[in-house]
């Protein structure tokens, strides 16, 4: 009886370790994902505040300069397109909980579908926006 005690206190042990070792590596996740938010928010305000400015130069650019910044506004558009849905991957692995397997699991889709949409993961993401993980 001992014994069956014993491993059921080990058992115990084991699970209570693994859950408690998943929510610190969730935790972290979403603490790296709310850096990244904010950085890339301010990012956002810059390149609309860019484009904006361009806009501002087209009106009075002659044929060669109205080509050369409807190009670089485009660029600028491609990067807001992609710093947007950045900013809605951060969002999203920020509103599940990391205290339940299924909030859990919901975070990990949203980091595979990170890795598989940009190329990266969300520590390389975070080193890419200067914020040392």
């Amino acid at each position: 009886m001992a014994f069956f005690i014993l491993v059921i206190a080990i058992a115990g042990g084991i699970f209570w370790f693994n859950r408690k070792s998943a929510i610190d590596k969730y935790t972290k996740k979403q603490e790296l994902a709310m850096k990244i938010l904010e950085k890339s928010k301010r990012i956002r305000l810059e390149v609309m505040a860019d484009i904006n400015e361009l806009g501002g130069r087209m009106a009075s650019a002659d044929r060669e300069q109205y080509i050369s910044l409807t190009q670089e506004r485009e660029s600028l558009q491609e990067t807001l397109e992609t710093i947007e849905a950045s900013i809605r991957a951060m969002e999203s692995i920020l509103q599940w909980r990391v205290d339940s397997s299924g909030g859990r699991l919901e975070i990990e889709k949203e980091l595979s579908n990170l890795r598989r949409y940009s190329g990266l993961t969300l520590e390389e993401l975070a080193r890419d926006c200067g914020i040392v993980p």
